[in-house]
């Protein structure tokens, strides 16, 4: 048999239905990032914590994030 063939396929890699971020500072002087994205090996919490780290003008290593629902 001789033809013409397409095939399509999607998988997405989403986590909850929903997206978004907040940040808790604790009187220890640490800072959480709470953030509503499913990490999928791409490195989300390193730019997370790049990102909120420059902007504040804050120590990355003051910086830990967790995923939480919001």
């Amino acid at each position: 048999m001789r033809g013409i063939g397409f095939g399509c396929f999607l998988e997405t890699s989403r986590g909850f239905p929903v997206e978004g971020a907040e940040i808790r500072f604790a009187e220890s002087g640490r800072i959480e990032l709470r953030v509503g994205t499913e990490s999928n090996g791409q490195g989300h919490e390193t730019t997370y914590i790049d990102l909120v780290s420059e902007r504040l003008g804050v120590e990355a290593d003051l910086l830990t994030t967790s995923k939480r629902i919001l």
